[in-house]
């Protein structure tokens, strides 16, 4: 009978989202590994295999901790499917003002940080990207039967653009932007979904903020 491990694989796993989502894919180094875990090289690479191998463990980890739980929480929970638009939108910024580590996204940091994507990291990648552009335009698709949308013919278009929009946000977040500039970053996003008189007009604008 095989001996049982004395260690928690899924606390580990959690340990090494946390520590790829600060540090990047490339600058974690085997070192920062076993001192995290408190093991020894052998030990993990029996239990989760090469350092890719772990990192392909902690995206599926970080999409179901992080990426499912966000879009569980926020969106399709109400009627007006604009107002949990910019209820998760306003979320991604609240997290990290709530004195948050300011890590951005894990999915979007890898593509922005790793040099070289090895084609398993690549797709598990975009297939994380693809589930939140899918949750975004399921609420486009509410919006737009309730009357609260813009007349489009082109939601994959604006889905697209909302998931570009939040991966920004999430960039730009991990920076010492200004609060407001970011807050009146999502007001724009949601003026652009909105038919006229539904958001009342703000003083001021992205352009403006930029220029603080």
């Amino acid at each position: 009978m095989a001996r049982p491990k004395s260690f928690d694989q899924e606390k580990l796993l959690q340990k090494a989202m946390v520590l790829f989502w600060e540090k990047g894919y490339e600058r974690t180094s085997l070192k920062d590994l076993e001192e995290a875990f408190g093991l020894k090289p052998p030990s993990i690479y029996n239990t989760f295999g090469n350092k890719q191998t772990l990192f392909l463990s902690v995206i599926d980890c970080y999409l179901e901790q992080v990426v499912d739980n966000r879009i569980g929480e926020y969106l399709n929970q109400s009627p007006n499917a604009i107002d949990d638009l910019e209820a998760f939108l306003r979320s991604s910024l609240g997290y990290w003002m709530a004195d948050k580590p300011r890590f951005g996204c894990l999915l979007t940091n890898t593509a922005i940080e790793t040099v070289h994507l090895t084609k398993e990291i690549d797709e598990k990648v975009q297939g994380g990207l693809t589930r939140l552009r899918d949750a975004f335009y399921g609420e486009l698709v509410r919006a737009q039967a309730s009357g609260d949308l813009f007349a489009c013919q082109d939601l994959a278009a604006f889905a697209t653009m909302l998931l570009t929009s939040y991966q920004g946000l999430l960039v730009l977040s991990r920076l010492q932007v200004a609060d407001e500039m970011l807050q009146h970053s999502v007001d724009s996003i949601i003026r652009t979904l909105s038919p006229p008189g539904t958001l009342s007009p703000t003083e001021n604008d992205v352009g403006t903020a930029l220029d603080h």
